[in-house]
């Protein structure tokens, strides 16, 4: 490969204002790339994901996308699939298929729709609201002595913890719904231990004690949407604390709704901890098809310098 000058778009994903959610760099026409190029950029750019635009074999799909962590690649993540849509459409992609767009990525097809006109009024061509259909979710349990690992990690009591599972949608993710907000919010975890352990996602209510091991949302207020915090944990792919995490958010709403813990449509707040200010909405249709939808936004736009000596 000789040297190229690429598009290169930096996404605020998941926030309502500039620079409050998780940051994405999303590089434009990455064919000829290398997945040692893709993991040499991703490792300098430092951010959660990178993600690399390319074409799609697929004859349905409208582009194919490749996702980085600084360490490893990722068969699916949320943040990246919202911000590199984004990216796609001001750049001036045009989608196959009427009201949708259709992503291909290692864990297969995904399906993408905009919310809603977008709702800036200074640059309204870079700010999209948009929803991905969550990918199938399958569920475990977890092993007795990795829970007490996690516990020991986290520094919290196994009686602190009203429900945990392993979950699976292409990243794993081991999953704890927390009885008190305070106590999510002050969690320091040890970061070495838990990159041993794998991806950790903590969730609860809005309220300082839940006072039922089973606390279905009471929805009698139609015009209030139930919220959640959620914090996550990735030390074991080079990120201490994820800002805002669709795949994470995907897994806990297909996980915790058919188990009356949550309503059909919730949404979860995360990042607080980090300085930022996430927000995800996720809502079951008709269908039982879950839309994780979110604001994105394209911060920086130009291009970027491939070395072929990479």
């Amino acid at each position: 490969m000789h040297n190229v000058s690429l598009r290169f778009s930096q996404v605020d994903v998941f926030a309502e204002s500039n620079f409050r959610g998780n940051p994405l760099a999303v590089v434009h026409d990455a064919d000829e790339l290398t997945s040692a190029h893709m993991q040499q950029i991703a490792s300098w750019t430092n951010l959660s994901e990178t993600a690399f635009l390319m074409r799609s074999g697929d004859a349905t799909a409208d582009y194919k996308v490749r996702i980085f962590t600084p360490t490893t690649e990722l068969p699916f993540a949320g943040h990246p699939t919202l911000g590199a849509c984004a990216a796609w459409l001001a750049a001036g992609g045009v989608a196959k298929h009427q009201g949708f767009v259709v992503q291909d990525c290692a864990k297969g097809l995904v399906r993408l729709k905009r919310e809603r006109a977008s709702r800036s009024i200074s640059q309204p061509a870079l700010r999209f609201e948009l929803a991905f259909e969550a990918p199938p979710l399958s569920i475990e349990p977890i092993e007795p002595e990795k829970k007490l690992a996690f516990c020991e990690a986290l520094g919290v009591d196994e009686c602190d913890l009203i429900d945990m599972a392993r979950l699976d949608n292409g990243p794993i993710w081991y999953a704890f719904w927390i009885k008190s907000h305070e106590m999510l919010m002050s969690l320091e975890p040890d970061h070495a231990k838990l990159a041993r352990l794998g991806k950790i996602g903590i969730a609860s209510l809005f309220t300082t004690q839940l006072k039922s091991s089973k606390p279905a949302i009471n929805e009698a207020d139609r015009h209030a949407i139930p919220q959640i915090a959620v914090r996550a944990f990735a030390a074991a792919l080079g990120v201490n604390e994820d800002p805002v995490t669709g795949s994470l958010n995907a897994a806990l709403a297909q996980w915790l709704i058919p188990k009356a813990y949550l309503p059909r449509h919730y949404q979860a707040r995360q990042g607080q901890r980090l300085g930022r200010d996430g927000l995800v909405d996720l809502r079951l249709d008709d269908a039982d098809r879950l839309w994780v939808g979110g604001c994105s936004t394209i911060i920086i736009q130009g291009s970027i310098q491939i070395d072929a000596m990479l």
